[in-house]
């Protein structure tokens, strides 16, 4: 599944590049990467760019230059360097990043909206529903999800008691509460809350 989402992020970057242009068999495009990773354990974010590029190159007729950068900055620093980038009009084309930047973002024009290159590819249609707001900005979708995240939350059972229920109100009601087993602090239990953020 991955793959097809790689592939098709380089459809439509090739696409929202050249737009009405007739793009010809030796004209080659130059598309820049860069990806926040550190190999061996992330650099397939970046990898599977390389592993359909050959893919775009025949389905498209064109020749693709891609340059991958693959380093392990500091978010902030990875983000500013891209908003600077940006500003400067030498930013990479496709950027990993998380969806929280998709408002700033978007509405400071550092990227742009891809629903009608997202609706040409049925395969699409597989993505999580929820997913896509999570890359929705002012009603345009402006990223591709790569990966889901589960992030629990936990908290102890005896600073809780002595806050008392009131202090958590409605928060977690009709979330799951149980006992985390095997670990080395016996007081701590996990939250599961479907559909809540």
């Amino acid at each position: 599944m991955k793959r097809w989402f790689i592939t098709l992020a380089l459809f439509a970057l090739v696409f929202s590049a050249f737009g009405a242009l007739t793009v010809s068999a030796q004209d080659a495009v130059d598309i820049t990467i860069r990806c926040k990773s550190a190999p061996p354990t992330e650099d397939w974010r970046c990898n599977n760019f390389a592993e359909v590029e050959e893919q775009v190159e025949a389905e498209l007729g064109i020749d693709i230059n891609l340059t991958l950068i693959q380093d392990n900055l500091d978010w902030g620093d990875y983000k500013n360097e891209f908003v600077l980038a940006s500003a400067a009009g030498s930013a990479p084309d496709i950027i990993l990043s998380g969806h929280e930047d998709i408002g700033a973002w978007a509405a400071g024009g550092q990227i742009i909206p891809l629903d009608s290159y997202i609706d040409q590819f049925e395969e699409f249609a597989d993505v999580v529903p929820t997913l896509w707001e999570s890359v929705t900005y002012d009603g345009q979708i402006y990223g591709i999800p790569q990966d889901a995240e589960a992030r629990p939350i936990y908290y102890s059972k005896l600073l809780l008691a002595d806050l008392g229920d009131q202090r958590l109100g409605d928060s977690f009601r009709g979330c799951v509460i149980d006992p985390i087993k095997g670990k080395e602090e016996p007081d701590l239990i996990g939250v599961g809350c479907e559909g809540k953020t």
